[in-house]
């Protein structure tokens, strides 16, 4: 008898454990790593995700222009379930001092489109005109010029093509491996976890489809949602009127990602 009951008791116990209710969701403050069916008590401080991160700039010493095409793919939830949104950016920068200030250079174009001179001499593709250029070898740049010497020139390397983030939640508890399906025509990688409190990012040659971030790389980013990033970049110098001309085209895939 007293044996029956310790049986009964066990059993009682197993199924109780395979049973326990509680919050499953592992991005609430109260997730229960105990719980097996989700009770619907689980507490989020913070549903919406935070802002898209930045995308890749850089600057070269000296006196520089640097002309930039961005494809940008974001992984988002729609109706009919996940899909990459792709925007497209054309950007134009004229600097006699390393980036520190940027000169006048009159009507910028791309492709035929006019970009946009912002107040410190920027110059921006509107969204519009940006989706509508065709990327690709052979992208046409013009500059009327003024303190920045006037320029027509066209590119000569293909674009960069980054494959999708396959790599999925990050546990705080290792190392973690970023991984895209494939990558071409890329002179380098830059890849970056962007978490609740800081952001890490490394730019490496571009020979390789996966990156590893170590442990203090992970939990350095705090706990909670935020994004993975992979952008491919091609650098072509091109030297116009005695000056450097950097041709600079990107293709930056992000994804939303849980850091717990």
């Amino acid at each position: 008898m007293k044996h029956l009951v310790f049986v009964l008791i066990s059993l009682t116990l197993v199924f109780s454990a395979c049973n326990k209710k509680g919050c499953t969701d592992r991005s609430a403050e109260n997730y229960d790593e105990k719980a097996r069916k989700d009770d619907g008590s689980c507490i989020h401080p913070d549903t919406v995700l935070p802002e898209l991160p930045s995308s890749y700039s850089i600057k070269f010493p000296g006196e520089y222009a640097a002309l930039i095409f961005r494809r940008k793919l974001v992984y988002t939830e729609k109706e009919t379930g996940w899909d990459d949104v792709l925007t497209k950016e054309g950007l134009a920068y004229f600097s006699t001092d390393g980036g520190g200030t940027y000169v006048n250079a009159d009507t910028v174009k791309l492709e035929g489109y006019l970009l946009t001179k912002a107040a410190n001499n920027s110059y921006s593709l509107p969204s519009g005109s940006a989706n509508a250029v065709a990327h690709g070898v052979g992208m046409q740049w013009y500059a009327r010029g003024a303190a920045w010497p006037g320029f027509n020139a066209t590119t000569n390397k293909n674009f960069p093509i980054v494959g999708r983030i396959r790599s999925s939640d990050i546990p705080a508890s290792k190392p973690y491996e970023l991984t895209i399906d494939d990558q071409l025509n890329c002179d380098s990688l830059l890849f970056a976890l962007h978490g609740p409190e800081k952001s890490v990012s490394y730019m490496v040659a571009a020979d390789r489809h996966t990156f590893v971030f170590s442990y203090e790389d992970v939990i350095s980013v705090g706990l909670g949602k935020g994004y993975t990033q992979v952008i491919g970049v091609t650098y072509e110098p091109q030297t116009l009127n005695g000056k450097a001309h950097w041709f600079i085209n990107q293709t930056e895939r992000v994804k939303p990602a849980l850091f717990y």
